[in-house]
Parts: structure tokens; C-alpha cells; sequence
């Protein structure tokens, strides 16, 4: 392969799936260092990439995360009922604002 192509392929940007894979992956890491709380990133049929947040005794109380673009063309976390959490580069804002609605307090 030649090194333009390298460079090429270097450079190109993520697809939207790796994107929100990354940013979600992201959250999860930031609730669970931040937390007693899991998080997993999964990908339901009927959901897309989305990111479950449990408590770490329990499944029974959980919340969804979706990581969404948005019109304007930036990223959005949002929580299951379709309300903005903050933009997704902002991931220790997001984090502590899933753990505020699971009930800890950071």
C-alpha cells in the first residue's frame, strides 16, 4: 500500500456507528470510575447503540443513554425518553448527570 492511501485511510473520519460506539464506551468508563454504577454498551434490534446503566447489586432500576446527531450536525447524549443530557464530547457532564438520575450524588 502506498503512503497516500495510508494517509487516506489514516485521516478519514469514523462512521457514525464508531462514533456513537465511542462516545457511548466513553460514558460507561466515566459512570463506572465515577460510580459504584455498570454500564455496558449494547445494541438491541430494535434500538441501535445504546448504553444501560445499572446499579452494581441490582438490574432492576436502570437508565438508557443514546448518543444521537443532531440536526445541526452535532452529537448529542440523550437520556431514553428522548431529552438532551448535554453534547457528547462533554462526557464528565453526562456522567455525572446519568449518576444524579440513578440517585448519586457526586
Amino acid at each position: 500500500m502506498d503512503v497516500a492511501k495510508q494517509e487516506t485511510r489514516r485521516t478519514k473520519p469514523p462512521s457514525d456507528a464508531d462514533y456513537r460506539r465511542g462516545r457511548l464506551a466513553a460514558l460507561g468508563r466515566a459512570v463506572e470510575e465515577l460510580t459504584p454504577l455498570r454500564a455496558v454498551v449494547q445494541e438491541p434490534a430494535d434500538q441501535g447503540l445504546i448504553l444501560y446503566v445499572t446499579p452494581a447489586y441490582s438490574s432492576d432500576a436502570r437508565e438508557t443513554v443514546a448518543c444521537e446527531r443532531r440536526r445541526d450536525g452535532t452529537w448529542c447524549f440523550l437520556y431514553e425518553w428522548g431529552d438532551p443530557i448535554c453534547p457528547a464530547d462533554d462526557i464528565m457532564r453526562a456522567a455525572r448527570a446519568v449518576a444524579s438520575i440513578m440517585g448519586i450524588r457526586l
